[in-house]
C-alpha cells in the first residue's frame, strides 16, 4: 500500500455495541485489519507514571465490538510486565514481550520463544550483561541491567543524560565484541542490545506467518527508533504525536494524539475502516 503520509483527522467514535452474533462467517473479509498490535511504553502508557486505569478499560471495551480488529502487543518490556498490560486492555491476540523474541497466548497460557534465539545468541547476550554490570553499572548512579530479560541484555537509566553518556559505549562494545549481528536501541529511559533476527519487526512476520495472515492485515503503533522496521512492514503503521521524528516520517499515519490518547485514536480508525467492509469480523 502507499506510504504517504495521511494526518488523521474526524475518526468516528463507536459507542458500544451488543455481542456479536453467532451466525457470522468466521472469515474476516478480503482488506480489513486483522489485527492491532501496540507497543507498550510511549503507546499505552508512560514509564514510570500510573497506568490510565479508566482509558485502557476504555480500549478493552472497544476492542470487543464488531468492526474491531484483533487487539495485541510487540513491546520490548519483559513477560511480567506484557502480561499485565496484556490483562489490562483484554488483549486477545499475540501478546510479543522483549521486541517479540518472546510470544504468550494469554487463553492458553502458553509461550513460545522465536526459533533466532539459539544457544549462540543467549551467549553473546550473557558477554553483554557482563559488559554492562562490570563497566557501566559501576560508573553511574541509579543505572540498573534489566534482569528480566532473556533476549535481550539491556539496562535502565534515571535520566535522558545517564543514556546519552551510556550509549556510545554500549554501541562501541557491540561492533567490535559481538560482531554485525546485533542492534542497539535506545529510548529516553533504556539501551536495549537486541539481535538482528529478534526484533519487532521480524517478530510481526513471524505471527503473519504463523497465523497465515497478510502483511497489509495488520496495525501497529510505535514511537520510537526499534519501532521503524516494524511500521514499515506492516499495512497500517501508525505514530502518536509524541514519537520521535524518525519514527514519524516513518509512519504511514500520523495521530493527533500522544501515547494512549493516540493509541485510542489508531484502534477507532481501523475500527472504521473495517466499517467500511460492512461485514463485522468474527472475535
Amino acid at each position: 500500500m502507499p506510504r504517504g503520509l495521511t494526518r488523521l483527522r474526524g475518526v468516528h467514535t463507536f459507542s458500544t455495541l451488543d455481542p456479536r452474533p453467532s451466525t457470522l462467517d468466521p472469515r474476516p473479509p478480503a482488506g480489513v485489519i486483522q489485527l492491532f498490535l501496540s507497543d507498550i511504553d510511549g503507546c499505552l502508557s508512560v514509564p514510570y507514571q500510573p497506568w490510565d486505569l479508566a482509558r485502557l478499560a476504555e480500549f478493552a471495551a472497544l476492542a470487543r465490538e464488531p468492526h474491531a480488529p484483533r487487539l495485541g502487543l510487540c513491546t520490548g518490556r519483559s513477560y511480567s510486565y506484557a502480561e499485565a498490560m496484556a490483562q489490562a486492555i483484554d488483549a486477545r491476540g499475540p501478546v510479543l514481550f522483549e521486541s517479540g523474541a518472546g510470544w504468550v497466548d494469554l487463553a492458553s497460557a502458553a509461550t513460545r520463544w522465536h526459533p533466532a534465539l539459539t544457544d549462540d545468541v543467549r551467549a553473546a547476550l550473557a558477554e553483554a550483561r557482563r559488559f554492562l554490570e562490570h563497566t557501566l553499572v559501576p560508573r553511574f548512579a541509579g543505572l540498573s541491567v534489566d534482569g528480566a530479560k532473556q533476549a535481550q541484555a539491556g539496562f535502565v537509566a534515571p535520566s535522558e543524560a545517564v543514556i546519552e553518556a551510556t550509549l556510545p559505549e554500549v554501541e562501541a562494545f557491540v561492533a567490535d565484541q559481538l560482531g554485525g549481528g546485533f542492534h542497539v536501541f535506545h529510548t529516553e529511559v533504556s539501551v536495549d542490545v537486541v539481535p538482528h533476527a529478534l526484533t519487532k519487526a521480524q517478530a510481526i512476520r513471524w505471527v503473519a506467518d504463523e497465523e497465515q495472515l497478510p502483511l497489509d492485515a495488520l496495525a501497529f503503533i510505535g514511537d520510537t527508533g526499534g519501532d521503524i522496521e516494524a511500521l514499515e512492514t506492516v499495512g497500517h503503521g501508525f505514530a502518536p504525536a509524541n514519537a520521535t521524528q524518525s519514527v514519524r516520517s516513518s509512519a504511514a499515519r500520523l495521530l493527533d494524539g500522544a501515547v494512549l490518547d493516540g493509541a485510542l485514536e489508531a484502534f477507532r480508525w481501523c475500527m472504521s475502516y473495517n466499517a467500511s467492509s460492512s461485514t463485522p469480523i468474527a472475535g
